[in-house]
């Protein structure tokens, strides 16, 4: 059995996506696959503390196992000093009982890290920490920044934190426009100091896009209008908090969007349907005239009104691609054609002793 660990410098980098596309992968060759998050940052759902990487991930990639042991600690602001107070290895016992629970039979455990390489470092349950008690190769996921002396800077000290484990890097979210320049000069780079380059994966709309019925279940609205299209992505959003002819001429220059606006301001949301919009998300609690209504039902736009202010829905939706999560069976489609393209991905399979 291997065990990968996949890490990163700051959170909404990509590794749960890259847990992800690699687990469908390497479970279509035929690998028996886990899944675990040794340090998590928790969020309250259905009334319980545990982790959305986790739930996420249990559910995607078929596994069973409870989801306690999938995510075994859980840090956060309110509990960290009681967890200092806790007998030296406590935490470490902790991840490796659930570890034990989760592989056998198992020939490839995926871990995914925590917010980043240091979180869990006083309790010793950092990357670092993680790698030398489950001996896990260690693949690190970076966000493209322009500055590639910084990258390089920030790989060459992951490396020395991780003591020997690391075995691939993989950059995220990179434009277009700087993809296959980017690509060439961090293979050079590396190679240099004999870090393999695993891949290189471009920003892409349909990954960062939501659909407009987990849209409406975020936010707590109601789908007024439309509702068989709920299915459809929404890839942008732009608020309508402006005259008339502003939001049109900026409507204009945003394709499937969602647009936020007053439930009052019939004015923005004839505008909206003038352009290439997905979806009409009403605050407020105000219903549109049945004019605005009939005009969304002949163009299947939905609507969604919710009871919140317009700059509320805002921050809801914030928060929400923060936590992105790929729901459409179509982004999941992506994501493993992206991945599995990646050059290095032969490589990083011979290293684990997994099939291509």
């Amino acid at each position: 059995m291997v065990n990968l660990y996949v890490a990163s410098f700051e959170p909404y980098s990509g590794k749960t996506a890259i847990c992800l596309g690699l687990g469908l992968h390497y479970k279509e060759k035929g690998v028996s696959i886990k899944y675990m998050k040794p340090v998590s940052t928790p969020a309250l759902i259905s009334g319980k503390q545990t982790s959305w990487d986790a739930l996420f991930l249990k559910e995607k990639l078929g596994i069973k196992e409870n989801t306690e042991d999938l995510s075994p600690v859980l840090i956060s602001p309110e509990n960290l000093e009681e967890m200092l107070k806790a007998p030296e290895g406590t935490w470490q016992d902790k991840i490796m009982e659930s570890y034990k629970k989760l592989s056998p039979r198992c020939r490839l455990m995926l871990l995914e890290g925590a917010t980043n390489l240091a979180q869990g470092y006083a309790l010793k349950i950092s990357a670092g920490h993680i790698a030398r008690l489950l001996d896990a190769k260690v693949l690190l996921v970076m966000n493209y920044k322009s500055d590639l002396s910084v990258t390089l800077d920030e790989i060459l000290h992951a490396r020395e934190h991780l003591k020997g484990y690391l075995v691939g890097v993989m950059m995220n979210h990179v434009p277009a426009g700087v993809l296959d320049k980017t690509s060439v000069r961090m293979r050079t780079l590396l190679r240099r100091y004999r870090i393999p380059f695993t891949g290189i994966l471009p920003e892409d709309p349909i990954l960062s896009s939501i659909p407009v019925n987990e849209l409406a279940e975020i936010l707590g609205g109601e789908i007024i209008c439309s509702s068989e299209e709920c299915e459809n992505l929404v890839e942008n959003f732009a608020v309508g908090a402006m005259n008339v002819d502003q939001a049109l001429t900026y409507f204009r220059r945003i394709p499937r969007k969602a647009v936020i606006t007053g439930g009052d301001r019939a004015d923005i949301q004839i505008a909206a349907l003038e352009t290439d919009t997905r979806c009409l998300i009403l605050t407020g609690n105000r219903y549109p005239p049945q004019a605005i209504l009939a005009q969304s039902a002949i163009q299947h736009v939905p609507v969604i009104i919710v009871s919140t202010s317009t700059m509320e829905a805002v921050r809801k939706v914030d928060e929400t691609l923060g936590h992105m999560r790929l729901r459409h069976q179509s982004q999941i489609n992506r994501l493993r054609q992206m991945i599995e393209s990646q050059p290095g991905l032969r490589e990083l399979s011979s290293t684990l002793d997994l099939p291509e």
